[in-house]
């Protein structure tokens, strides 16, 4: 083979090596893009914000932002709604639950040893077992929860507790 043959053979194997690692490179870079800092987040029109006004209680905020938010863009889609079945946030000094309503797919909650002196269950139909012992609770209706199977309740103030005849 002539020098100059073999030369034009390095040089297309050269070309094609080149092509072949920017298409990768390219792919790469694609694939593994970081939201731009500062940007706005996208959501869809029925993401729940996780603001104050969907969570006025800033621990209980904290908790769902850094549990639930799985793509950390500010708001729970319904695919991360749906993932959550256990909240735990005993003892964390959570004085209000308003937001625990959107976790429609939980089953377990741990609310023990807040103070919470009122919660809103009727949404959260899928709960299986609710520790909400040691708060300040006057009455809970749980009526709406048709498969509860484990309830602790002790050490509230409760006057009044309304559960399904068929629990």
């Amino acid at each position: 083979m002539s020098a100059f043959k073999r030369i034009s053979l390095f040089l297309v194997l050269l070309f094609a090596s080149v092509l072949l690692c920017l298409a990768v490179a390219t792919t790469v870079a694609v694939s593994h893009a970081a939201p731009i800092a500062g940007a706005p987040a996208k959501a869809q029109t029925d993401d729940i914000a996780i603001d104050e006004t969907n969570f006025p209680n800033t621990t209980f905020r904290q908790y769902v932002s850094e549990k639930a938010d799985v793509d950390l863009d500010g708001y729970l889609s319904e695919n991360e709604i749906a993932a959550v079945t256990d909240i735990y946030i005993s003892t964390m000094g959570i004085s209000d639950l308003k937001g625990i309503e959107y976790f429609t797919a939980l089953k377990n909650l741990y609310c023990q040893g807040n103070g919470l002196w009122s919660i809103d269950l009727s949404r959260n139909t899928a709960l299986e077992r609710v520790t909400c012992s040691a708060n300040n609770f006057t009455s809970l209706d749980l009526s709406a929860l048709k498969s509860l199977q484990y309830l602790d309740c002790s050490q509230n103030k409760l006057t009044s507790i309304t559960i399904d005849s068929e629990v």
